[in-house]
């Protein structure tokens, strides 16, 4: 999934959701053709064009280690 297209779901999950997310952590990001930052600034850049607040916290999951454990609440 690109960057643009990863964006457009994130929008359509706030917009559609009932609770909103406190993390998101992206995954499967390329070695060679995307980085975090990347993949951070497009749907950041995507937000704010589509006048959403990111109310919670992004982050990338590293290349190739374990990332950090993040809770899952529903």
């Amino acid at each position: 999934m690109l960057n643009p297209d990863t964006a457009r779901l994130l929008i359509n999950i706030i917009r559609e959701g009932k609770k909103n997310p406190r993390v998101i952590m992206l995954g499967h990001l390329s070695s060679q053709r995307n980085k975090p930052k990347i993949a951070i600034r497009e749907k950041t850049t995507a937000f704010k064009k589509a006048g959403i607040e990111m109310s919670y916290e992004l982050k990338t999951a590293p290349l190739k280690e374990c990332s950090e454990v993040v809770p899952l609440s529903f």
